[in-house]
């Protein structure tokens, strides 16, 4: 996964300098907005683009254990695996974009405005296990955990 996010950020990194020299830095002719829109990219949105590696995982009833030593215990009908990312914030409604994609990996980025943020990476071990990183804000005040994500079986009716 350290070698998507690297390229990536190279990527960005040479995109950016290229957006800049397209762009005239450094020169005395300022770019008008119409230019600078052509050349800057844009984010990956999650409702634009969606991670494949998202549609291996089962839908149905998950349970979502914080790792350590007596880790709490969640349940959730799960009909989408985007779910997963905002376990932390599963009730607040979220922009989302795309950070990094592998064959088994994702990591996202989530805003949610006034309610924090959060930077979430799963990894899909089988359609019904998924290990879940995550951290950001969330009431004011930082988060951090890892947890793992099970399968159970059938959602109940309802439930969703």
């Amino acid at each position: 996964m350290s070698g998507v996010v690297f390229r990536t950020a190279i990527g960005l990194s040479v995109a950016g300098f290229i957006g800049l020299t397209a762009l005239g830095a450094g020169s005395s002719a300022p770019a008008s907005v119409a230019e600078r829109a052509a050349v800057a990219p844009a984010p990956v949105r999650m409702a634009a683009m969606r991670a494949p590696v998202l549609d291996e995982v089962r839908p149905g009833m998950w349970s979502v254990q914080d790792d350590g030593p007596g880790g709490a215990i969640h349940r959730l009908c799960l009909d989408d695996a985007a779910k997963l990312v905002q376990v932390r914030h599963s009730d607040a409604a979220c922009s989302r974009m795309l950070i990094a994609s592998g064959a088994h990996e994702v990591t996202i980025h989530y805003s949610c405005p006034g309610n924090g943020w959060g930077r979430t990476s799963l990894r899909i071990d089988s359609p019904t296990s998924v290990r879940i990183d995550t951290q950001g804000i969330a009431d004011n005040a930082p988060f951090a955990y890892q947890a793992v994500a099970r399968r159970e079986g059938d959602c109940s009716t309802g439930l969703r």
